[in-house]
């Protein structure tokens, strides 16, 4: 077995070359120089940028193959993109690698960065190669929009909105944890769930047109609910029985529900009057789970009980 310290940076990035074939036009420079250069957008519209970083021991749990992982870097930087209702443009990683990290592990996921980019057409354009004492990928990704959604922005009244299904993600690592031995379809589910996830990055363009304000949720329901409640200045009231509920989830588990991170969904509001314009949106699985309102709380109404939801959700710096 060859493994990447026998090949070094220099033989990596190669390997990264013959992969690489640009679409795009304006891709002045990529992977091999000192930086990446792309011609200038146009002038009505703003450069977006935004980067995620992602751990072996915390991030990719030994279910992902390293297409997987490669994926997943890409996938989560482009839902961050899709919450700001841009337009990818490119992507760059830099990978810490164990010096005795396989080629093919390599090779992997440079394989599945390359398919989530092209999946989304996506220009991967650069990045950095250095040595670490585990797995470690920083992902950036660049893109562009005629009007920025923000996370301030909900008025009372509007429309609470998701966009997927919560909870998988979470539910998905329970379950890894539970069972040692899983059947091919559930193995697929929660690989699915945990990693091959698809950013709403073509919903988020056309939801980002008449959104008030969004989120991804990549740190769960919650957390993600006050962030949009701080940041706009009101409260919300969820209905439980719209929220839709990803079929890993058990019955009655609010933790995996409420709480959970990973699912890289999309939280936004949109004025009432806005919602056809939503509901004319193709590949959709947009729910409307509750409204803003002027009180300053967020409370989930289930069986005509009312409770607060409490704010917590997933934590990088939280040790687990």
């Amino acid at each position: 077995m060859t493994v990447i310290g026998e090949i070094g940076e220099r033989g990596l990035i190669e390997r990264i070359l013959k992969k690489i074939e640009y679409k795009s036009e304006r891709v002045i420079l990529g992977i091999g120089d000192d930086s990446a250069v792309l011609s200038h957008c146009q002038e009505n519209k703003m450069l977006v940028f935004t980067t995620d970083m992602l751990h072996e021991k915390t991030d990719f749990p030994e279910i992902l193959t390293p297409e997987d992982i490669g994926w997943m870097s890409v996938a989560v930087n482009l839902s961050d993109l899709a919450s700001m209702g841009a337009t990818p443009l490119c992507f760059l990683a830099s990978l810490g690698l164990r010096e005795d990290m396989s080629l093919n592990n390599f090779d992997g996921i440079i394989d599945g960065i390359n398919e989530c980019c092209n999946e989304y057409e996506v220009e991967f354009v650069g990045g950095d190669i250095d040595r670490h004492s585990e797995l470690t990928i920083v992902g950036t990704a660049v893109g562009e929009a005629e009007r920025i959604v923000k996370r301030g922005g909900a008025n009372a009244g509007d429309l609470l909105c998701t966009v997927g299904c919560l909870g998988g993600s979470a539910a998905s690592l329970n379950i890894t944890k539970e069972n040692k031995e899983m059947g091919d379809d559930l193995r697929r589910a929660i690989r699915e769930r945990i990693s091959v996830k698809k950013p709403r990055v073509r919903e988020g363009i056309e939801i980002g047109k008449f959104a008030t304000s969004s989120i991804d949720m990549s740190d769960g329901f919650a957390a993600s609910l006050y962030e949009i409640s701080d940041k706009s200045g009101v409260g919300f009231v969820v209905e439980f029985d719209e929220l839709p509920v990803d079929p890993l989830v058990s019955d009655n588990d609010l933790d995996d529900l409420l709480y959970g991170g990973g699912d890289y969904g999309l939280l936004f509001t949109v004025r009432e009057d806005e919602m056809g314009n939503i509901e004319e949106i193709e590949e959709k699985e947009i729910s409307v789970v509750g409204r803003a309102t002027e009180r300053r709380e967020i409370i989930l109404r289930r069986d005509g009980i009312e409770r607060v939801i409490e704010r917590r959700g997933y934590d990088h710096m939280v040790k687990r």
